[in-house]
């Protein structure tokens, strides 16, 4: 979905865009595949709090030649990203829903929009759940990256199956056994979903029981939600 979202995005030129997503390296893949091939010259440029800004390609090292390893600190990023616009640049910011209440980092991306547009960039905020402060609804483009449904997680759990296989495991699902996998793993990002087949795997098969059980684990640890076991 995260690549029908860029191609509209990026044919609009619209600078700013909010993605809601339980798995930001899966949506991050989604987005670099709709640039057609052009990944070696287009800037790709990531953010996050531990690592500061880090270019992903050498077009993105060229884009930010101006920024110094030393600063951390988002509005400071910001306003050179304004000051310093580099046609095409595209930037994922994680998280940054957690400090659009620090000082300068709404009026930072506000500043984005004008210069960035006209330079056809764009700026992806990416979170779990994203809401944007007063300064900036009307600037901000937000949609939400779907969950994978059924048919994406049998792919999910061919390849599992396949992994395991391939280190040696005799592993052979039983009929229906696939299906009964996915109608369980429905509701779980991508990563998760795999992570949690994969713990679930077993030489006979896989462990229903502990499939559900690790499903629910997840699932209560978004507060308010839990599974009626009845």
């Amino acid at each position: 979905m995260s690549e029908h979202i860029m191609k509209a995005v990026r044919r609009a030129s619209v600078p700013l865009l909010a993605i809601e997503t339980a798995d930001p390296a899966s949506t991050i893949r989604g987005c670099l595949d709709a640039l057609n091939g052009k990944i070696e010259s287009i800037p790709l440029v990531e953010w996050d709090i531990c690592r500061g800004l880090k270019a992903m390609n050498m077009a993105g090292e060229r884009a930010i030649g101006w920024y110094d390893p030393l600063v951390h600190q988002l509005p400071d990023i910001l306003k050179l990203f304004a000051e310093n616009p580099v046609r095409g640049t595209v930037c994922f910011f994680h998280n940054v829903h957690r400090f659009f209440e620090r000082d300068g980092v709404a009026q930072g991306l506000w500043l984005l929009r004008d210069s960035w547009k006209a330079e056809t960039c764009t700026a992806v905020i990416l979170g779990p759940a994203i809401k944007l402060p007063a300064e900036l609804v009307q600037d901000v483009v937000v949609t939400s990256e779907a969950l994978p449904d059924s048919a994406a997680m049998a792919v999910i759990v061919d390849k599992v199956m396949e992994s395991a296989r391939n280190s040696g495991a005799d592993v052979v699902l039983a009929e229906g056994d696939k299906a009964k996998a996915v109608d369980t793993l429905l509701g779980l990002s991508a990563f998760a979903a795999e992570q949690t087949t994969a713990m679930c795997t077993r030489k006979t098969g896989l462990d229903h029981g502990e499939l559900w059980e690790r499903k629910r684990r997840l699932v209560e640890q978004t507060p308010g939600l839990s599974v009626w076991r009845g």
